[in-house]
């Protein structure tokens, strides 16, 4: 299971425990990996193999989030599509989404914070471009405000994620508190048989699962 596919908090601490476990690597990458070294310790080495391949290089980095490092690397590779788009002439609108779509959820709250979070919750969330704007998102720079207002316009105004949504941040402390708290008062588990559902997904198809933000349309979002 991967960050982006909890729904409850039930799962999201089920994942947090996963990959926690030094030994449960398939469960903390959520897929197979393009390479020999996509596990908890080594996806670094892996994207750096796969530098020039944009959508591999996204997939690896989603099975991470919300690592700070994986949103920093899942932009990349966003750039990188959106420069291979723009120079074959195709449309740059999607992919451009998707990469506002991630320094939005970045920019919601800390990485414990999230790590807490349920995914479905961030989904809830409003986060387009006519809604947040774009220069108060630390994970985008000036060409990226360019293109976005190129493609887009300009927004009524700008603002950051936990500027909008602070009680995301609010009830993922208040989670943290009692989880440790839970943690600190159980023994050590032993190490548990490694969930490998994923063991042959392609990057496409891990992908596929968060196609959500690679649409505007997106019927799920709630106001406000």
């Amino acid at each position: 299971m991967m960050w982006t596919e909890t729904r409850t908090q039930e799962e999201v601490e089920a994942w947090r425990a996963a990959v926690r476990r030094p030994n449960d690597g398939a469960l903390a990458r959520g897929a197979a990996s393009p390479t020999a070294n996509d596990n908890a310790e080594h996806w670094a080495e892996a994207l750096e193999e796969i530098r020039r391949n944009p959508p591999a290089r996204l997939s690896i980095a989603v099975r991470h989030l919300p690592k700070p490092a994986a949103f920093r690397e899942a932009c990349r590779a966003l750039r990188q599509r959106i420069n291979e788009l723009a120079e074959a002439g195709r449309p740059v609108d999607d992919a451009l989404f998707a990469l506002h779509r991630l320094a939005a959820i970045s920019s919601i709250a800390a990485h414990e914070q999230l790590q807490i979070t349920p995914f479905a919750d961030i989904e809830q969330l409003d986060l387009g471009p006519d809604r947040l704007g774009w220069r108060q998102l630390p994970l985008l720079g000036e060409r990226d405000y360019q293109m976005m207002e190129l493609c887009w316009g300009r927004p009524t105004g700008h603002a950051s994620g936990a500027a909008l949504y602070p009680h995301i941040a609010v009830m993922a402390a208040e989670k943290l508190v009692a989880v440790r708290r839970a943690e600190a008062a159980m023994p050590k588990p032993a190490a548990a048989e490694t969930d490998r559902r994923h063991a042959h997904a392609s990057p496409l198809r891990v992908l596929s699962r968060v196609s959500g933000w690679f649409r505007r349309d997106d019927s799920r979002r709630a106001a406000g």
